[in-house]
């Protein structure tokens, strides 16, 4: 129906900006640079022909859009990372499945991006980025990396990327195109403009919101840790106190697009406590763990980890254990703390044992 694209640098100029100035005729036998650029014609029919590539991208050219994505992002090979990576997705997409037939015809694409920035993006024809960066930052914790995953699969699955992009093509005419005379090498400065937002584009603050709360219910279900979302941004929001950590945040910090880090924990240690029916909550100024409004256990720095993080840890095992209802005894074996045959933490050097912690949990569950 389309004709395929052989130009790698002109499918990512086309995917951002679409080459806006331009007619795409269906059923071409090949990409026509003259063509297009002899093709001037009012924005109403420029943007009717964008829309059209971009449903092209977002459906059945979707395996050449990841192609470019991997050249574009620097793809990086580690096959630990990977099958990590891989298990994380395939985990995740049964529950969503279960609500949205729509991945089961559009699995997703994924690859890691040899960036030490954290971040990560969900763009056209569910083609996910992951930054290498996102593992190191979270230590490789499968739950908190699930957290971000969750997130951006959310993007995917409600059409943010496209939707945002679309909405943006009139100003884009506008700035960009309309009146303009563009050359044989014009495409090389939209280019250079396409490569840095072409993951992210149209992504709103009201999306990021919708995709953290969608995203709890797909993390839960598919048996995470309901903390984990909660003790990811309370990490960035430890981390970007420090200014050497600033630059490497700063996807996740942008005030314009994404909402506040302590908003976004706060938003999902409330989650916590509902999904507990009540019982398990945590303090955000202290740490502090309770258990039907008794008090638990205010978790200590443990190595590379916060004492809060570790708390927001804590508390998702144990809301789970009370999600499911079935609480047996808190027992101590080897230094951790056990709820029936649930673990909750192994203690800390800085922590009371796991035999007080066992005994206090019994008194208060």
């Amino acid at each position: 129906m389309y004709s395929k694209i052989r130009n790698k640098s002109l499918l990512i100029l086309l995917f951002v900006f679409l080459s806006c100035a331009a007619l795409f005729p269906a059923g071409a036998d090949a990409f026509n640079l003259g063509g297009i650029i002899g093709s001037a014609i009012n924005s109403a029919t420029q943007q009717a022909n964008v829309n059209k590539w971009l449903n092209y991208y977002d459906q059945e050219g979707r395996e050449e859009l990841f192609e470019v994505f991997k050249d574009s992002y620097t793809a990086k090979e580690n096959p630990e990372l990977n099958i990590l990576l891989s298990n994380i997705v395939e985990r995740l997409s049964i529950p969503i499945a279960q609500k949205d037939v729509s991945i089961i015809e559009r699995p997703y694409n994924y690859f890691i991006a040899a960036d030490k920035d954290f971040n990560a993006a969900c763009g056209l024809g569910h083609t996910m980025m992951v930054n290498e960066g996102v593992f190191t930052f979270l230590n490789n914790n499968e739950d908190q990396i699930a957290a971000v995953i969750a997130h951006e699969m959310v993007h995917g699955q409600e059409d943010h990327n496209i939707k945002g992009v679309k909405k943006q093509m009139s100003a884009i005419f506008a700035r960009n195109l309309i009146g303009s005379q563009i050359g044989s090498y014009g495409g090389i400065f939209l280019l250079d403009l396409a490569t840095a937002n072409i993951m992210n584009a149209g992504i709103t603050k009201p999306n990021e919101w919708e995709a953290d709360n969608l995203s709890f219910a797909f993390l839960t279900d598919a048996g995470y840790n309901p903390g984990a979302p909660a003790a990811v941004w309370q990490k960035i929001t430890d981390s970007a106190q420090m200014k050497e950590n600033q630059k490497r945040l700063r996807f996740v910090l942008v005030a314009s697009t994404h909402p506040n880090s302590k908003d976004r924990r706060d938003n999902f240690a409330k989650k916590i406590t509902e999904y507990s029916g009540g019982v398990v909550a945590v303090n955000k100024e202290t740490g502090e763990i309770s258990v039907n409004g008794k008090a638990f256990l205010i978790p200590a720095d443990d190595g590379d980890i916060q004492g809060k993080e570790r708390a927001y840890m804590i508390a998702g095992r144990l809301t789970s254990v009370y999600h499911a209802g079935t609480v047996g005894e808190a027992k101590a074996k080897d230094g951790a703390v056990f709820l029936g045959d649930a673990f909750l933490l192994k203690a800390g050097e800085k922590d009371p044992s796991a035999e007080d912690l066992a005994l206090l949990l019994n008194t208060i569950k």
